[in-house]
This record gives structure tokens, C-alpha cells and sequence, in this order.
């Protein structure tokens, strides 16, 4: 299995989830222990749903913690 080590390839990606579907894709990757979430909030201020955005990462935090 692959770690998040700083000399390991990565790219960047954007995913877009149903608002239905996004806590268990989140919760599915954060299981697998693939992925890093990057805080876009300060990013889009104006973004719909920056609101939901926020909740996803909090979730995917408390997932990892």
C-alpha cells in the first residue's frame, strides 16, 4: 500500500459529490488512507456550497483523527 510521503507522485484532483452521496465517498476515502483534503473555503468565498465543502472536510478530518 502507498503512504502520502513527500517523494511520492501525486496529483491534484477535484471531485464533485451529490450532497446526498458525500459523506459516504468521503468516509469510503478516508478509509483507504489515499488521500489528503485540501481547504479550499478561503479560496471561493462566494462558492454556493462552500458551506458543504466545509462540513465534507470536517468529516474527513474526524475520519483521519
Amino acid at each position: 500500500m502507498s503512504s502520502l510521503f513527500r517523494s511520492e507522485e501525486m496529483c491534484l484532483v477535484q471531485l464533485f459529490f451529490q450532497t446526498e452521496l458525500a459523506h459516504n465517498c468521503i468516509s469510503e476515502l478516508g478509509h483507504l488512507g489515499l488521500v489528503q483534503f485540501k481547504d479550499v473555503s478561503n479560496l471561493c468565498t462566494a462558492c454556493v456550497f462552500t458551506a458543504c465543502i466545509c462540513d465534507c472536510l470536517q468529516w474527513a478530518h474526524n475520519l483521519c483523527c
